[in-house]
This record gives structure tokens, sequence and C-alpha cells, in this order.
């Protein structure tokens, strides 16, 4: 009896177009910058500009709340995190526990036959 083969396909595969990602350019803007301007057919002249930058900065007490609240919700994730892996280990001791107890059977079926 002849064996079945696989046939091979005669069309070419499928070819999927990648996508890119659009390039935006962005300058940057330095916090000082150099300003030449030409007076009247004088020579050039250059001046630094600095550029003052504020920062708004959060007060001790709203720097420690704001830790509270990331700590809690990092517990939380956790917690979460560990109910599924609680979840998938028993999963894991289920299954593999079946597994042995197949394998040890087939095998005293198999080689442990007393007639």
């Amino acid at each position: 009896m002849p064996t079945a083969t696989a046939r091979k396909s005669t069309t070419a595969p499928r070819k999927r177009r990648t996508r890119k990602a659009t390039v935006k350019e962005v300058t940057p803007t330095p916090l000082n910058t150099t300003v030449e301007t030409k007076l009247n057919g004088d020579p050039i002249v250059t001046e630094t500009v600095k550029k003052e930058v504020k920062v708004d900065l959060i007060s001790r007490e709203q720097y420690i709340a704001d830790a509270k609240a990331r700590w809690s919700i990092h517990q939380y994730e956790i917690q979460e995190l560990w109910k599924d892996l609680q979840v998938v280990g028993k999963w894991i001791v289920t299954h593999s526990k079946t597994a042995y107890e197949y394998s040890k059977k087939s095998y005293d079926r198999a080689f442990n036959q007393t007639t």
C-alpha cells in the first residue's frame, strides 16, 4: 500500500507588509542661547541669553503621601500575582501527579505482567 506524501503548496507564502513608525524630528531647545547681532556695519556682537527654568517641587508631605499610595498599589499587584501563581502551581501539581500515575501504571502493565 503506497504511503501518502505531503503535497507542497504551489503558491508562494503570504508576505506581510511591515509597518514603519512615523518619526517626527524634534529640535532641542537649549537653555542657553547665543544671539548674534550686527549694529550699523559694526562687527558682530555675541551675547549669551540664559533662560530660567522654573521647577515646581512638591512638599515633603505630598511626596510621602505619593510614596505610600504607590507602595499600596505595588502591594496589591503583588498579592494578585501571588494568587495567580498559586492557581498555576496547583494546576501543575495536579497534572504532574496524573502524568506520573499514568506512566507508572503503563510501565507496570507493559513490563511487570504476572502470568
